[in-house]
């Protein structure tokens, strides 16, 4: 079912929830510029089991509303919209499942509020992972490039106006680079951009906050990593697994960043034998 609620601030944010009998609720996190439909195939395999779903899109991104304020993409706020959802639907029992920026959302939600019953973090860093103008590891000129469409609005409308579609449904991945061309005209230049800086800003500052946090989880947790991933290099995963004690590290060989796209059964497969092994219904 589609549903939106008005967050915290007055942001609109565009989820779908399907509701079964498993009491857990299985939550899908997506990453940076892209949107809810990135785990289409995760969620009809996970409905078909019992497991009720929610999916939103984040602020920014998608259905939900992208605000022109640029104080509106702190990094914080993205968990307390989760958080929002949540409350409005009455959810106890939670797993999060989530990709890249959604992983580092999902971590984030364990500092701020109350611990989920597991978590599943799909090619994520728990800090900020790219060198200062080789954000999602591009080059410095196309990272300035970017940077400078995305503050010149009246440029971007009439020449790349391909980078302001509001396109529902992410498909047809292959390779990262690939992948970065077709992800930018499904999310708007200044949502990438400033969500990446909210989060830079946010890692420098509480770095070591995170890192103890993780070190004292007790509940379940499982990494997945793309092993030709080169936006989240599989070090990070590595690096969490090391970190995180009781952790479980699944290695996709054959897959890039998007590996729920890419290779949506073996993700599948490894979410399901943990959720079991763990009696997550």
């Amino acid at each position: 079912m589609e549903k939106q609620i008005i967050s915290f601030d007055g942001t609109k944010i565009y989820y779908i929830h399907k509701k079964n009998k498993n009491k857990n609720t299985l939550i899908f996190l997506h990453g940076i510029a892209t949107n809810w439909t990135v785990w289409r195939k995760e969620i009809e395999f996970f409905d078909r089991l019992g497991y009720s779903v929610l999916a939103p899109d984040l602020r920014g991104h998608g259905l939900s509303e992208w605000p022109h304020e640029e104080e509106k993409y702190n990094f914080l706020n993205f968990t307390k919209d989760i958080y929002a959802i949540i409350q409005k639907e009455k959810i106890s029992d939670v797993t999060f499942i989530g990709h890249s920026l959604g992983g580092a959302i999902a971590i984030n939600y364990c500092e701020m509020f109350n611990m989920p019953a597991s978590l599943v973090l799909i090619d994520t860093a728990h800090y900020y992972p790219y060198q200062h103008n080789h954000e999602l590891n591009l080059s410095p000129f196309v990272n300035y490039f970017l940077r400078f469409l995305a503050k010149h609005e009246q440029l971007r409308t009439n020449h790349f106006p391909h980078f302001t579609d509001k396109t529902k449904e992410i498909i047809n991945f292959s390779k990262d680079y690939s992948l970065l061309t077709r992800l930018f005209h499904h999310t708007p230049l200044k949502c990438i951009f400033k969500c990446l800086d909210t989060v830079h800003e946010y890692s420098e500052k509480h770095k070591k906050d995170t890192e103890n946090l993780l070190q004292s989880l007790n509940i379940p947790v499982l990494i997945i990593t793309a092993l030709k991933d080169s936006i989240i290099p599989f070090k990070f995963s590595e690096e969490l697994h090391n970190i995180i004690k009781n952790s479980k590290l699944k290695v996709i060989k054959d897959a890039h960043h998007l590996v729920q796209v890419e290779k949506p059964e073996e993700v599948n497969a490894n979410i399901l034998y943990f959720l079991k092994a763990n009696n997550i219904y």
